[in-house]
């Protein structure tokens, strides 16, 4: 009896052990997107991109281990009275054969939301007592949902983000602190799109192994522990 209380102790330690350190809670201020089609994602309040994250200290925190939950958004405004803006326009309404589609229409058909599931290995280097410059970078799984593009038919895919991240973290305590820095993502999945005319009529279709979505953010946030 003693030996498997003893092992079952022994058990649960093992398991302690392997619980995250900290905790991270975080919002993403994305500045810049870039996509193969060069469409104006913005960075409005009509976007967001939110995170909660797992963390795992190596060596008294000097390394550390991220495995990062995130949701996204990210909405076009377009505007019929730049040139841009008019040619994407124009495209989308010829796919859906509707000359009098509505911008907002447009700007929802092209929205890219997505689901990440990452993991990401940072360094540490210690500025002060309490505060540290941190560097990571890492890669996961991206979930892009209900996603249309320039074709009329929508659905889910699977692709796949790098990021790399550096920043500072500084707390107030041994249980909370703030932590602000750049963010930048490249995610990328297949795509396929509907047959695309320019204003000559001559059609294209783009079959991209790689449709690459690349955004540049400030990420802020809390990290705490339990």
């Amino acid at each position: 009896m003693i030996d498997i209380l003893s092992d079952l102790s022994a058990l649960i330690s093992n398991a302690k052990g392997l619980l995250p350190n900290d905790y991270k809670l975080g919002y993403t201020k994305n500045f810049s997107y870039s996509d193969p089609f060069d469409v104006p994602y913005e960075g409005g309040e009509r976007n967001w991109d939110v995170s909660a994250t797992l963390l795992w200290l190596v060596l008294n925190g000097k390394y550390y281990h991220e495995l990062e939950f995130a949701s996204l958004k990210a909405s076009p405004k377009l505007f019929i009275g730049t040139e841009r803006g008019r040619k994407i326009i124009d495209a989308v309404r010829l796919i859906w054969g509707i000359d009098t589609l509505s911008t907002e229409k447009i700007d929802e058909i092209l929205t890219i939301q997505g689901r990440v599931i990452s993991y990401t290995f940072h360094r540490s280097y210690p500025l002060s007592e309490n505060t540290h410059l941190y560097f990571g970078a890492g890669m996961g799984l991206y979930k892009v949902i209900n996603f249309q593009g320039f074709r009329r038919q929508a659905e889910d895919i699977l692709g796949i983000m790098k990021n790399v991240k550096i920043g500072i973290m500084h707390r107030f305590s041994s249980k909370i602190g703030i932590y602000a820095g750049y963010n930048h993502r490249q995610s990328s999945w297949k795509f396929k799109s509907d047959e695309i005319y320019d204003e000559d009529g001559n059609s294209v279709v783009y079959d991209l192994e790689d449709f690459d979505f690349l955004t540049n953010g400030l990420e802020i946030g809390v990290r705490f522990s339990l």
